[in-house]
């Protein structure tokens, strides 16, 4: 389910997805991203996620792995589909043994949960400026 989507500093093709299960914590990281300015969107399916992500050109894509059990497989999927699109996980954990291939080479950055605000928006604008 597509929860949000906004338009304000980046063009339609320049969207920000971000995929959680739970909405609560979708919802709030998608307000947090917007009260910037940025355009975001939220998705509580990620099944859904490699299907919603090609319908559309998102530039950054951001997935809590506490909450979406994802494999190297479909991640180095995602990123052979999509190269141009930035990769942010999201995790309470340091290290995640059964993703050790796309930590290394598929997902650009891991922000600790809970995700420090500046921390996020500091990568944003990053990816932005990319």
């Amino acid at each position: 389910m597509l929860l949000v989507a906004d338009q304000k500093r980046w063009l339609m093709t320049d969207w920000i997805l971000v995929v959680n299960r739970e909405e609560e914590q979708c919802r709030a990281l998608c307000d947090l991203i917007r009260e910037q300015g940025y355009a975001v969107a939220g998705l509580c399916s990620p099944e859904q996620m490699q299907q919603v992500v090609s319908a559309g050109e998102y530039r950054v894509v951001i997935i809590d792995l506490d909450l979406v059990a994802l494999s190297n497989l479909e991640l180095r999927e995602f990123k052979r589909r999509n190269p141009n699109a930035c990769l942010i996980a999201m995790s309470s954990r340091f290290f995640h043994p059964e993703l050790k291939e796309a930590m290394r080479q598929h997902i650009d950055v891991c922000l600790n949960k809970p995700v420090d605000p500046d921390e996020l928006l500091y990568w944003l604008q990053s990816y932005q400026e990319v």
